[in-house]
């Protein structure tokens, strides 16, 4: 095997394909990145047998096919220490020829033959996804995914496809994070999938956004493919919650607030429980025309007070102030409604005017 590749762009594609590469594993080679050169170009592969991550048709001269598989920790720092110039590779002997300029190391060739292959997935209808949308939509609802082992369904995001729509849901337990995108003429669908798989992908689609994403799925592994790149991962087994039955609009007071102020009177109030272990929840007092948020901790008490508009009666309820924090700042609008039930029920909190994007927060009970 022998290419050349300029050092930025063989360096972007290793990053990208080393975000698979298992970190902790009893087997070697899961902690390999697998390069692979033929007549169709350079493709790089990393694949902990969760998730694998394919870059291919890398911008690259190829002189001789081949495949090698190279510790990706090693192969990563050495190409970011190379000068900005062109690296050439090549195999000789079993041995790892890496040149640019006047920097050369040899490196022991690892056996590529058993390097996990990526699944097999029959890509039988294509799901075209706008990738800004879908990056949005992923990150805005992420934070709510549960991190107990004991439901495994929950540390997935739901993606379902329904009535023209992608509904995109995450749930801890605690929260329910929704939010919904167009996605026409597309077949209805129900897929978990695990979190870190959409992280990684959010991370990966550039800041400026790819022309297309395209997705394909069977009952066990689902396919991202963008800007010469594929994610396989697998889908997760499990109930899934009933969103719809909680994300409903019934409630006893609603309350309309300026975005803004909210978000800085919650931080000003958690101010106080930054610093301790536990975690303590912020007062809701929703009173005619204001709305007072109290904290109290081991080290003081913290009170701020915010105009609203209130329709319904009077209350007083405790929440984490993460999980609203949380909400506010996945919202865009710069008006939100938050609807309440009762003083011990979950708040619904929404931007003014969008139903689109829905975050359900369940109270916390406090000794008064």
């Amino acid at each position: 095997m022998n290419f050349i590749c300029l050092k930025n762009v063989l360096l972007d594609n290793i990053i990208i394909a080393s975000r698979a590469v298992a970190s902790r594993t009893t087997n070697p080679i899961l902690e390999c990145l697998l390069l692979e050169a033929d007549d169709d170009g350079l493709k790089i592969t990393g694949n902990d047998l969760e998730l694998a991550i394919q870059t291919s048709n890398i911008n690259c001269e190829v002189n001789q096919s081949g495949k090698i598989a190279l510790d990706s920790k090693l192969f990563l720092e050495i190409i970011r220490k190379m000068p900005d110039d062109y690296i050439n590779i090549f195999i000789d002997k079993s041995v790892i020829h890496i040149q640019c300029a006047n920097v050369e190391f040899n490196i022991a060739a690892i056996d590529a033959s058993s390097f996990p292959s990526l699944p097999d997935v029959e890509k039988s209808y294509r799901y075209n996804l706008d990738p800004t949308s879908f990056k949005n939509v992923v990150k805005q609802t992420i934070f709510s995914v549960s991190i107990d082992d004991s439901k495994p369904a929950l540390t997935g995001e739901l993606l379902e496809i329904k009535d023209g729509f992608l509904n995109v849901v995450a749930v801890d337990g605690f929260r329910v994070s929704f939010r919904k995108v167009d996605c026409p003429d597309s077949h209805d669908a129900y897929v978990v999938v695990p979190a870190r798989t959409l992280s990684e992908i959010i991370k990966i689609i550039p800041p400026d956004g790819v022309d297309l994403l395209n997705m394909f799925f069977t009952d066990k592994h689902i396919v991202f493919e963008f800007n010469n790149c594929t994610v396989v991962s697998r889908i997760l087994d499990g109930d899934f919650i009933n969103y719809d039955q909680v994300l409903n609009d019934d409630y006893s007071t609603i309350i309309t607030v300026d975005r803004l102020s909210l978000l800085l009177a919650l931080e000003r109030v958690s101010l106080i429980s930054n610093k301790e272990v536990k975690k303590y929840p912020v007062k809701l007092i929703i009173s005619d025309g204001s709305l007072i948020l109290t904290s109290q901790t081991q080290l003081g008490i913290a009170k701020d007070q915010i105009p609203i508009d209130v329709d319904g009666g009077a209350l007083e309820i405790s929440y984490n102030p993460k999980f609203i924090l949380d909400a506010i700042r996945a919202l865009d609008e710069d008006v939100v409604t938050m609807q309440f039930t009762n003083s011990f029920g979950p708040c619904i909190i929404k931007g003014l005017g969008n139903q689109n994007a829905k975050y359900f927060i369940l109270p916390l009970r406090t000794r008064d």
